[in-house]
């Protein structure tokens, strides 16, 4: 199971440990999400980059 927690079918809360487990970083599968919330920081402004 990738997720830390599974807050219904559209929510999932993903931690570093479980992404290093599953050989992946954050930035892998920052195109794969539709919502971010994060504090303000670069990931913040990758996303929108990205977008």
């Amino acid at each position: 199971m990738l997720f830390t927690k599974d807050l219904g079918e559209s929510i999932k809360i993903l931690s570093d440990k479980m992404l290093k487990k599953n050989n992946l970083s954050l930035y892998e599968i920052l195109n794969s999400v539709d919502l971010l919330i994060t504090d303000y920081s670069s990931i913040y402004s990758d996303f929108f980059s990205d977008a």
